[in-house]
């Protein structure tokens, strides 16, 4: 059996101050209003559970807690589509509750309740990193600055900082540490941590198959602004397909996919078609919807989704119509009882009614809702449940019976005008 993600844990990381979440070993459907983290926490853990696709690393093995903090850091930077310079970024500016900082636990990621990683940040009180302030230097312009005797406002301004120091100095305690600048940013990975092996796989909203030739290698040359999932989904879909033969279960979901899209899905060079028994057309010509499921087909022909995978899927509604949507529910649930572990962001109120009326008693299902909570500065919380019915929160729900309200208001005006005419 694979590892599956029992829990995580977000303090003062992203758009989080502290949150922690408790998953399904089957599928876990995450929703709630923009700007609440959904895909944040699908990339995070993706970040966790994809070392063996770091780029620009060059030690083939990860086995010494002395790398842990480069792999760690490579990967969350790659994954968040920030420059690695900017990797505090990621991690919330908060005034430390002394003058000397304070170290904070961002986040804990949990597989099968037992912890894996701890990560430990540091931030100054001037929320800058020791190694980006240059000595005598001016940071604004880079230019060197002469020392000159302090005016009477730095004056009474140092000497106030004096009377701080020493406040601190009397609450200071003996089991404190300094903090030397090596120990910024430090992510600590345990060792069992490595011996994990992971088939992860992160499919983002947006549909990349059909523009495939020549991006990985724009991508692997040039500085553009794409986060690196869309790299690793078309490096996954490129791999040849396997020796052995796939599950039965696979095989028919593959069946079903051909039925669907209208013939088997084959790769040359670096361009995607689909290919019936009369006609082989290229990606960019087939209907968005279908190119979704040209994508599954090819990451289960290959293995990169098996019974074993973590599946993080980003809006997997975006240009779906109801039936499709209807058929992607029915390929994840069948995907999650072969023992596949699935994450969902989505704010389809019909693609969360599907699972709902296709899940069994035996599906192991897991409702996360995101909201802000305006009575606590817009902190964002979640909630959860294994039923439908019992989401609490869910703004999708709420737009739903909005529409029926005004719906049925609109039907009483017309009706009433009807009756007075």
């Amino acid at each position: 059996m694979s590892e599956k993600i029992a829990r995580i844990e977000l303090n003062r990381f992203a758009a989080f101050e502290d949150l922690s979440l408790e998953f399904s070993p089957g599928v876990n459907l995450i929703i709630g209003a923009n700007g609440t983290g959904k895909t944040q926490i699908l990339k995070f853990i993706y970040s966790f559970t994809s070392f063996h696709k770091i780029k620009d690393i060059n030690e083939p093995v990860i086995d010494t807690d002395s790398n842990s903090n480069i792999y760690a850091q490579r990967r969350l930077t790659q994954v968040f589509g920030i420059d690695s310079r900017s990797i505090n970024m990621l991690y919330k500016n908060y005034k430390p509750t002394t003058l000397l900082g304070s170290f904070y636990e961002a986040f804990i990621l949990t597989f099968n309740k037992s912890i894996l990683i701890k990560f430990v940040d540091y931030i100054e009180h001037n929320n800058l990193n020791p190694q980006d302030v240059e000595s005598e230097s001016d940071l604004s312009t880079n230019n060197k600055v002469k020392s000159k005797p302090p005016s009477l406002g730095e004056g009474i301004a140092l000497f106030a900082l004096l009377l701080l120091i020493a406040a601190a100095a009397k609450n200071f305690k003996s089991e404190d540490k300094f903090i030397n600048r090596d120990d910024i940013s430090q992510i600590n990975l345990e060792d069992k941590w490595f011996k994990q092996n992971f088939v992860s796989t992160f499919i983002p909203a947006k549909e990349i198959i059909s523009n495939a030739r020549g991006f990985l290698s724009t991508y692997n040359r040039r500085e553009i602004d794409i986060d690196i999932t869309y790299a690793d989904i078309l490096e996954s879909a490129y791999l040849p397909k396997l020796r052995e033969q796939l599950a039965p279960e696979l095989i028919q979901i593959c069946n079903e996919i051909e039925e669907i899209i209208g013939g088997k899905v084959v790769i040359e060079g670096e361009k995607f078609f689909v290919e019936s028994e009369f006609l082989k057309l290229p990606m960019i010509m087939v209907a968005e919807g279908h190119r979704k499921l040209a994508l599954l087909y090819v990451l289960i022909q290959n293995g990169e989704i098996s019974k074993d995978s973590i599946i993080l899927w980003d809006e997997p509604e975006a240009n779906l119509n109801p039936k499709l949507q209807q058929e992607i529910v029915k390929i994840i649930l069948a995907l999650a009882r072969l023992g596949a572990q699935v994450f969902i962001a989505t704010h389809s109120y019909f693609l969360l009614k599907e699972f709902d009326l296709e899940t069994t008693e035996k599906d192991d299902i897991k409702y996360i809702t995101l909201y802000r909570d305006k009575d606590e500065h817009n902190k964002i919380k979640a909630t959860s449940t294994n039923e439908y019915s019992k989401i609490e929160n869910n703004p999708i729900d709420e737009v739903g019976m909005d529409q029926l309200d005004r719906k049925f208001q609109r039907a009483r005006v017309k009706f009433d005008d009807a009756n007075n005419a």
